[in-house]
């Protein structure tokens, strides 16, 4: 119902509304004793303005206690406080819910492990939040190729897991004008 309401209104003002799809690598460490990952992510977002943006992201990667594998889903707004320029530094926050499961019920399982439907799964929800930049590469007619740099910070208030990951990534990502 957001997104909808978001792009009506920009619909109205006659503001731009772009389309960006962005993919990343990223670390992170948790409070657990020797706990890193690594995650590959896919963001999905829409920007009815300069400074606006609403998204979608998933990641999925690794973490060595346990040897578990993470799947996070965050929804979330992102803003460009400065607006969108050749160098444009945003914050971002979201609600997050993440899967953690051991890679031997990955391997027993391994669709329903992706999607949250396998046993042994922990669900965990949260939230997340990050600050970065965007770094123009290369604009043409409608589109923008960009890449991004960014620190994140989630927290799930469940303690069957870590409750803090902190990390940061880089990517690519592309922008369309609808």
């Amino acid at each position: 119902m957001i997104p909808i309401l978001v792009l009506t209104s920009a619909y109205l003002m006659g503001a731009p509304v772009q389309l960006q799809v962005e993919s990343s690598l990223s670390v992170t460490k948790t409070e657990w004793r020797g706990d890193v990952g690594g995650l590959s992510a896919l963001k999905i977002g829409l920007t009815p303005n300069e400074w606006l943006g609403i998204y979608f992201l998933g990641r999925l990667g690794l973490a060595s206690v346990d040897e578990r594998m993470l799947t996070l889903v965050t929804f979330g707004a992102q803003v460009w406080p400065l607006g969108r320029g050749e160098i444009a530094p945003y914050l971002r926050l979201a609600i997050a819910h993440q899967h953690e499961e051991t890679l031997s019920v990955v391997a027993n399982e391994p669709f329903g492990a992706v999607f949250g439907i396998g046993d042994g799964i922990r669900h965990r929800g949260g939230f997340e939040g990050g600050f970065g930049v965007d770094l123009d590469i290369w604009q043409g007619e409608g589109f923008l190729a960009y890449g991004t740099l960014s620190a994140q910070l989630a927290w799930f208030y469940d303690p069957r897991g870590p409750q803090v990951y902190a990390g940061g990534g880089a990517g690519l990502g592309l922008a369309y004008d609808l």
